[in-house]
């Protein structure tokens, strides 16, 4: 046995702060940066790994798999501490923890049972963090997203009268093929650009803060407005046509 004055060096540890709004590949530099783990390790760690059965906010490992960076929207924007060289299985424990403690279950379970702010479209809790992702890139001010909310999801809802087919038209998600991969696959920037598509890109283009998920969950349903603008001075403006 060791004897009284042989005293074990506690292992180093690192705070770090991730920002709302700062993608998978983002927070995997800050990793490496701050000598926790490698962005690689990181990266690959969430492609081999399935983390569904923990963690039943989650949609399944099969639709997460389809992802660029299989985590990206439930990676919990916060500060973190961690040791130095830590394994990055514990690493995305830690943010799939905080995130379950953030997001309550009431709000994942009234998403999947297609509440009733969703109307006609198909919803599920998944859908609500891709859409909050794009809520949280679109506006910095929280007392607007519930209505830069219902503004999607109208355009979703009503695509004719909308005048738009449903296209979400947001600059977040045509930026986001650019900043996460410098080789992009065939395709893949068509998955996520809403000029293009009709409806939710793939997956989540950031993390969002809990604010904009609970956005995406309960949108302001007495918002009846298909479009809206922000101005340099921080206003926000909303329109039917």
């Amino acid at each position: 046995s060791a004897s009284a004055d042989q005293t074990v060096a506690e292992p180093a540890t690192v705070n770090v702060t991730f920002h709302e709004g700062k993608t998978v590949r983002q927070d995997g530099a800050l990793l490496e940066e701050n000598e926790v783990c490698s962005a690689e390790d990181f990266y690959n760690e969430m492609r081999v790994t399935d983390f569904t059965a923990d963690y039943s906010f989650l949609p399944s490992n099969e639709i997460l798999q389809q992802r660029e960076y299989p985590l990206e929207g439930y990676l919990y924007p916060d500060t973190y501490t961690f040791y130095i060289g830590e394994k990055p299985k514990s690493v995305i424990k830690r943010f799939l923890r905080n995130f379950a403690v953030r997001v309550s279950d009431e709000m994942v379970n009234y998403a999947n049972s297609n509440g009733e702010g969703f109307q006609k479209v198909d919803m599920s809790f998944d859908s609500a963090v891709i859409l909050a992702s794009i809520i949280e890139r679109e506006s910095p001010d929280n007392a607007e997203r519930d209505k830069i909310s219902a503004v999607f999801w109208n355009r979703m809802e009503n695509p004719k009268v909308s005048g738009t087919g449903g296209k979400l038209q947001s600059d977040a998600t045509h930026y986001y093929p650019y900043v996460v991969t410098d080789e992009r696959p065939e395709g893949f920037r068509s998955e996520y650009d809403t000029y293009d598509i009709v409806g939710l890109p793939k997956g989540p283009v950031c993390s969002p803060s809990v604010d904009s998920i609970r956005a995406a969950v309960y949108p302001d349903t007495t918002c009846k407005a298909y479009f809206f603008f922000n101005d340099k001075q921080g206003n926000h403006y909303y329109a039917e046509t």
